[in-house]
């Protein structure tokens, strides 16, 4: 399956086909009209491709666009793709020429994809809301539980924004093995009930860390999270559970 979006997620990789959208123009006029998520199906004019599904799922925070759509066909390669979503339309792109576009016409999403190899239509019907996108930024308190040790406290502050199109976090973690705030990004998503969140600290850092965990909200906290190290750190272990809440 190709997924072209948002998440840098993991990034759940070009192994899987998933193509992320880097570049995203500012939408001109009613971009709500876009959310929640849309399930359709492609007709190639490829005898080889032939016919498929496809999905696309279209979220706001602050009135940014959140955008992840799935088309499963061999035209679409990893690269940076650039998105539009203006005057009910919305429109991916690579070096400026338009590769999939789709316009809202009654109630549904109809449209045409195009490249070297093949080219076709698709349309997609509106099957309905997606999960609020919830602000994330803020100061975080918690614990970290290591095999064998004390538990450590654990604070965390983020800022949450869009980033071509998928959730951005960015923060700063503070452990007491470690004496300086250590700078930690990485993405956010929303799903039903819950919203998963994955950190790293950038390539070259001092330490290398990986945060991963599912969140709830009400109040804003993950019950169980992973902290783990990657390649040799001074920290006296190499992995942990954490439980975290984001102050009010």
């Amino acid at each position: 399956m190709r997924t072209l979006g948002l998440l840098l997620w993991a990034v759940v990789g070009a192994s899987c086909g998933d193509l992320d959208v880097r570049s995203v123009r500012t939408p001109s006029s009613q971009p709500s009209a876009f959310a929640g998520e849309w399930a359709g199906t492609f007709q190639s004019a490829n005898v080889d491709t032939a016919s498929g599904a496809i999905n696309v799922q279209v979220q706001f925070f602050r009135d940014a666009p959140i955008v992840r759509i799935q088309f499963p066909h061999p035209c679409l390669e990893p690269g940076d793709y650039g998105l539009s979503l203006r005057d009910g339309v919305i429109e991916l792109s690579i070096g400026g020429a338009p590769v999939l576009r789709g316009e809202l016409l009654q109630g549904e999403l109809v449209g045409t994809f195009q490249c070297a190899a093949d080219h076709g239509t698709w349309r997609a019907a509106y099957v309905g809301p997606l999960p609020e996108v919830l602000d994330l930024g803020g100061a975080w308190n918690g614990a970290l539980f290591v095999a064998g040790q004390q538990q450590r406290p654990i604070t965390l502050d983020l800022v949450q924004g869009v980033e071509a199109g998928w959730v951005r976090l960015d923060g700063l973690l503070e452990l007491p093995d470690w004496p300086w705030p250590i700078v930690v990004g990485g993405g956010a998503r929303f799903l039903d009930g819950h919203y998963e969140v994955q950190l790293w600290t950038p390539a070259g850092a001092p330490l290398g860390l990986t945060l991963t965990g599912t969140g709830q909200a009400g109040p804003l906290r993950v019950d169980l999270g992973l902290l783990e190290t990657v390649g040799g750190t001074p920290l006296p272990f190499t992995q942990g559970v954490f439980q975290i809440v984001r102050s009010e």
